[in-house]
């Protein structure tokens, strides 16, 4: 579900089904869906529920639209006065503070009951859910990030639009081709990555992928201050910092299509997301733009995977009705009309086909390699551990640390945080 701020904050909207004459609605489902898009409501008001009452006409849905600014505080405080909704909606990031105190519905026996090719198909979905080896999220949007690239600027400098990086050396070969340095000044990046903090976190999480290491260990430690993690963040600041720098500052995320570095130019290579590519595209500016497959250094790693999805409250007066629910919502034909909302690829990789996707041949590297793409960690302290981890992170890009440094404090105000200090 796509984290877009709207003007009007939060939203609500109530869905019941048309009554039935012949039969009294005894049963009410509470649902909270995070955001609050136009699309998205018109999607489970005309397509989700109308379904669900016609195979359950006994259940009537009461659903709500929560601003994503506005879910996490809302949640918690519905569940602190007893109040939380019977299915509700968020990102794996949220699971591991309710699982351990044992507000989420274990999802196993569930799991275990789709039919084997719907296990297979939602697999590496279905695992971003999973905390202390038991499932307890209904995966339903996913994204990701890989590197994108002008194939003009390619072509200009001599390098194979076909044959794209493949590894960290390659990668910062054709950045140092690519930069273009004028008057002292860089007018163009030989490559890019968005800087905000939580950016910051997920391109330093794609590099260490890519080295082979992991943020959190098994014990749920943090595990990214080693080898590994100085070896992923000394590539990462490398490419702002030194004699030869090859990337500048910017911070695009979330801007418009037109202002994006690549369609500018102030950028040969971006890292980019599915939401960001498929606004380029809808402004028809996707010309000359083409992403490679995921990096590889030790390994081949990305960071991304299941972005969001829905948890049953273990309070729930109505757990058949709830498992019922999370079915249909994970169903190939929800899946596919959810994915081609244009906000991210789709947690099924079976539906990533027909003319929607061959019209957009820029989301098959994504969707091809979705096995391989990672989320955030599942620890109840990821969200504080990530804003310190973040923050290191910068002192490191700003050169005010080595990166060493920087990883070894981090290490330690997350350790210190795990633990509960």
């Amino acid at each position: 579900m796509n984290r877009r701020s709207f003007v009007f904050g939060c939203s609500i909207l109530t869905l019941m089904a048309a009554p039935v004459a012949t039969l009294a609605q005894d049963v009410t489902l509470e649902i909270w869906f995070p955001g609050n898009s136009a699309e998205e409501m018109k999607i489970i008001k005309e397509k989700v529920i109308p379904a669900f009452t016609a195979e359950h006409p006994g259940v009537a849905i009461k659903a709500q639209f929560v601003d994503w600014g506005s879910i996490s505080p809302k949640l918690l405080a519905a569940f602190a006065s007893n109040s939380a909704p019977d299915i509700f909606g968020h990102g794996p990031a949220f699971i591991g503070g309710l699982a351990v105190n044992d507000r989420l519905m274990n999802l196993d026996k569930w799991v275990a009951s789709l039919p084997e090719a719907d296990r297979t198909d939602l697999q590496a979905s279905l695992a971003a859910g999973k905390f202390h080896g038991h499932y307890f999220m209904a995966p339903t949007t996913a994204g990701g990030s890989l590197f994108a690239y002008r194939t003009d600027f390619f072509t200009e400098v001599g390098l194979d639009t076909n044959n794209p990086p493949t590894d960290w050396t390659s990668l910062r070969d054709a950045a140092e081709k690519l930069v273009k340095v004028e008057g002292g000044r860089m007018n163009r990046a030989g490559i890019m990555t968005s800087i905000d903090p939580i950016a910051m976190t997920q391109t330093f999480s794609a590099f260490l992928y890519q080295a082979g290491g992991e943020l959190i260990d098994t014990n749920g430690q943090p595990a990214f201050a080693g080898p590994k993690g100085i070896e992923a963040l000394t590539y990462m600041t490398g490419l702002y910092l030194g004699d030869n720098p090859v990337s500048m500052v910017e911070n695009y995320g979330n801007v418009a299509a037109p202002d994006h570095p690549l369609v500018t130019g102030r950028a040969g290579i971006a890292l980019v997301s599915p939401n960001e590519l498929n606004r380029i595209n809808a402004a028809g500016l996707m010309k000359n733009i083409a992403v490679m497959p995921p990096i590889t250094e030790a390994a081949s790693g990305a960071f991304g995977g299941t972005t969001g999805g829905l948890m049953v409250n273990a309070d729930t007066k109505h757990p058949d009705q709830a498992l019922a629910f999370i079915t249909l919502m994970t169903s190939p034909d929800i899946i596919r009309a959810w994915s081609q909302l244009g906000t991210g690829v789709p947690v099924r990789p079976s539906v990533a086909e027909g003319a929607y996707y061959n019209e957009r041949p820029y989301l098959g590297p994504f969707t091809e390699n979705f096995s391989i793409f990672k989320p955030n960690p599942i620890i109840p302290e990821w969200i504080p551990v990530r804003e310190v981890l973040a923050k290191h992170i910068e002192a490191a890009m700003l050169g005010q640390v080595t990166p060493e440094a920087a990883l070894t404090a981090a290490a330690a105000e997350a350790s210190s945080l795990i633990a509960g200090n």
